[in-house]
């Protein structure tokens, strides 16, 4: 039953057209099965909680927000390799559950393995306004001009918990 559930919520969602290919969704089972689809309303309760602000767009974020976060590190996509391994470590790692969020209204949790297997599916050439919470570690990663950029956020984990 989850499954079809959460089918139908990304079907229906702004962003879950990222996930389906000739109408079929690209997750295999065992990745699905670990995927719960956020409403727009908690979505943007998570977004603000983290960001501070209730605007839904990464470039219109108020300058406090990036002030208070440490930069660790980036990552660059590579777009030649459909589905290449991209080695997210130390920042994402398999077992980590994370928060994806296409701009403030829309996200999911899943773990840190469906997000590495399926990164060129929910990052797109071009986006710029992804934002990816790992509480447990306090990383933040937002996705821009192909690029994974990852900073440190005190106090994450206590704004959403472990997701």
């Amino acid at each position: 039953m989850k499954r079809d559930d959460t089918v139908e919520k990304l079907r229906n969602s702004d962003i879950g057209w990222r996930l389906f290919e000739d109408n079929n969704i690209i997750l295999d089972e065992d990745c699905l099965a670990r995927v719960t689809v956020n409403s727009k309303i908690d979505s943007m309760n998570t977004w603000s909680s983290i960001t501070k602000s209730t605007e839904p767009h990464l470039f219109k974020l108020p300058e406090e927000f990036w002030n208070g976060l440490d930069k660790r590190g980036f990552i660059d996509a590579d777009w030649d390799t459909k589905h290449k391994d991209i080695d997210l470590s130390p920042y994402i790692e398999k077992a980590d559950r994370v928060i994806f969020f296409w701009g403030g209204y829309n996200s999911i949790i899943t773990d840190g393995e469906v997000l590495v297997e399926y990164w060129d599916d929910f990052c797109y050439p071009g986006d710029d306004n992804i934002l990816i919470a790992n509480p447990s570690k306090g990383i933040l990663a937002v996705f821009v001009e192909d690029c994974f950029i990852f900073y440190h956020m005190n106090g994450l984990k206590s704004l959403v918990g472990n997701a």
